[in-house]
């Protein structure tokens, strides 16, 4: 899954429309929600250009990762519901369930920001 992130991030607009009209429909809207959550990802380190970004509590990166990482968000939505209603209450041992589920769907360099164990 972050091979295809990556390439979805670097791939030009021509690029990815032709990989658009060989999908199909399901693929296809979620290739383009994946590149939504990449532009969106962009315009906001863009904004932050040469600040340390870091998100205080598990809500924000939730927020984050629903923006960013669609994919991401929906495993824990489906497999953690108690998770999207109290973010900031979860115990430990949750959180780090959450991270195991959705390391392999965000990018490397998103981990220290969006993984809910961090700062716990």
């Amino acid at each position: 899954m972050v091979d295809l992130i990556s390439t979805i991030q670097q791939e030009s607009d021509a690029t990815f429309s032709l990989r658009l009209m060989n999908a199909n429909a399901d693929t296809r809207e979620e290739l383009l929600s994946m590149r939504d959550g990449m532009k969106n990802r962009e315009a906001f380190m863009q904004s932050k250009q040469g600040k340390a970004v870091f998100f205080d509590t598990v809500a924000e990166r939730l927020q984050k990762l629903e923006e960013w990482y669609p994919r991401a968000y929906g495993i824990l939505k489906q497999m953690l519901p108690c998770l999207m209603m109290w973010p900031d209450d979860m115990a430990p041992t949750v959180l780090k369930l959450a991270d195991s589920w959705i390391e392999g769907c965000i990018l490397p360099d998103d981990r220290k920001i969006l993984c809910l164990s961090v700062g716990v």
